[in-house]
């Protein structure tokens, strides 16, 4: 059976060498118990010992994830070109933004995402609706219907836009996983990075699709057909294999400026804004985000991407 393009959590702890690793970890705790109880053992050589060994399993982990991506280069859709669908919008949101959800759809109405006629019915995008924890539970049941009742609310004409079933998913996210902060600019948002990155990692949708349009709640669209031309832009994207596409800050705001500058740097205000058209399923892509997320985690992904 062919390997599917994708990357999940699950696949690539599944997938590392256990017996290398458990292997090491014994050495390891070997090790810690000579240094907490053989006084003989001068302590400097123990500790360089220990370092290197947890050196070398952090390497082993890091090598069978640069494996598993390998694989996919000679996965399913890469070998036999199966179809995917050229574009899936994900609305991702906190139960702080439920508001702004039901807003963003209401301004549908008023700039319709996509022309009356012309539009290809093979070329519909999908909407996914991506919450930060559980839709299992009786206020995440509730979050479900009331978006739907505002979704099932806008005119049939807005509706076509999309493929007749929306989609849901929960990010599952608690704890120290599930931090946001407080302001736009600010770079440490751990829930954030969390559901961008977990996104990208979906098998259930890169192998589906091949680009995503990150679309947060605080977007307003300005132009009708704005939908029309994200599909165009996909379809033009995939041509050229474009990893990412989107925009730099256009706003007036300078305290966001300055907060980005004291951040990271003085020309951080240029980065590209994390609501863009990302490549699904692209495996030279994927070792970059797993590179940057590893290096600069919990620095704010659009950041760095």
């Amino acid at each position: 059976m062919t390997r599917e393009c994708c990357l999940s959590t699950n696949d690539m702890l599944s997938s590392l060498r256990l017996k290398k690793v458990l292997a090491l970890l014994y050495i390891l705790l070997c090790i810690y118990h000579l240094c907490l109880n053989d006084l003989e053992f001068t302590k400097t050589p123990c500790l360089k010992l220990f370092s290197l060994s947890g050196y070398i399993l952090q390497r082993i982990l890091s090598l069978e994830l640069h494996s598993n991506i390998d694989m996919m280069e000679h996965s399913a859709y890469h070998r036999y070109n199966t179809y995917r669908e050229p574009l899936i919008m994900v609305i991702p949101f906190t139960s702080g933004q439920i508001e702004r959800v039901l807003h963003m759809l209401s301004l549908f109405e008023r700039v319709p995402p996509c022309r009356p006629q012309g539009r290809p019915v093979r070329h519909l995008p999908t909407v996914l609706f991506y919450y930060h924890a559980s839709l299992e539970t009786h206020f995440g049941k509730w979050i479900q219907q009331n978006i739907s009742q505002v979704w099932n609310a806008l005119p049939i004409s807005i509706r076509d836009c999309f493929s007749y079933d929306i989609l849901w998913k929960s990010a599952n996210l608690t704890g120290i996983r599930d931090l946001y902060s407080k302001w736009d600019s600010e770079a440490y948002s751990a829930g954030t990075n969390n559901m961008f990155y977990g996104i990208m990692r979906d098998c259930s949708i890169t192998r589906k699709y091949q680009y995503m349009f990150y679309c947060e709640p605080d977007v307003s669209p300005i132009r009708s057909g704005w939908l029309d031309k994200l599909v165009e832009l996909s379809l033009l994207s995939d041509q050229h294999k474009v990893w990412m596409i989107g925009s730099v800050y256009m706003g007036h705001d300078f305290g966001a400026v300055i907060s980005w500058a004291l951040q990271y740097t003085r020309t951080a205000w240029k980065h590209l804004n994390g609501n863009a058209l990302y490549r699904l399923g692209d495996a030279s892509f994927l070792r970059y985000l797993y590179y940057v997320e590893k290096k600069y985690y919990p620095f704010s992904f659009d950041m760095i991407c």
